[in-house]
């Protein structure tokens, strides 16, 4: 119930990991498995993590190896990444799951897409505006100072706006970026943005330089 509250309110990168009374250790991985999320046990000690560090090499599976047909399998459908890793020695939560990670066994979806694709959604102007604002807002809550790229595009002006709305415009520095051929040059429209929302916009050239085989 906790979890699925949770991916109810909350989107983004993260894991959450909590005992519970009984002493089970709990783990969430987001929906959008934007984190890596690995658990093992190590003589008796169970390990969380969305990395495999140096500094734990000790506490690291004596098993642990590269998952060869694993790694094909990812190889061939590079979507599998998020779902699972090319390594043995180690269980990965999968996004959008709940996992018991001790005294283990349980593994359950918190979130599933068709779930939130039945969900009734308010699909007027009033209620967009809203969620775009939410998402920039609780975006913003944690950060003293951003670079807001305005590109002249709509979605980096809607952006821009909601900084505006929210009360986070002081937070950013507006810049665009231009180049010296016309179709790399939208400041009319990134200038015309800042205006609609009272903000101060710096203008920055981008050499554009020839794209060569030994770039690549």
């Amino acid at each position: 119930a906790f979890g699925a509250r949770l991916m109810s309110e909350g989107w983004g990168a993260y894991l959450m990991v909590w005992r519970d009374d009984a002493g089970g250790l709990n783990v969430i991985r987001d929906p959008s498995g934007a984190i890596d999320a690995v658990w093992w046990r190590r003589d008796g000690v169970t390990l969380v993590g969305n990395v495999l560090p140096a500094a734990i090499d000790r506490l690291l599976p004596d098993d642990l190896a590269i998952d060869w047909p694993r790694l094909g399998e990812i190889l061939k459908t590079p979507a599998l990444l998020t779902d699972r890793a090319p390594l043995s020695g180690v269980t990965t939560i999968r996004a959008g799951r709940w996992v018991e990670a001790w005294p283990g066994g349980r593994d359950e979806a918190v979130w599933r897409p068709a779930d939130f694709a039945q969900r009734r959604v308010d699909e007027s102007e009033k209620a967009l505006v809203a969620v775009v604002d939410r998402a920039v807002d609780g975006g913003m809550r944690s950060r003293r100072k951003v670079v807001a790229e305005l590109s002249g595009g709509l979605d980096s002006a809607i952006v821009a706006g909601a900084l505006k709305a929210t009360g986070h415009a002081a937070k950013a520095d507006f810049v665009t970026y231009y180049g010296d051929e016309i179709e790399g040059d939208e400041r009319a429209y990134a200038e015309a943005a800042a205006r609609e929302s009272g903000l101060d916009l710096a203008a920055v050239r981008k050499p554009v330089v020839a794209l060569i085989p030994e770039d690549i």
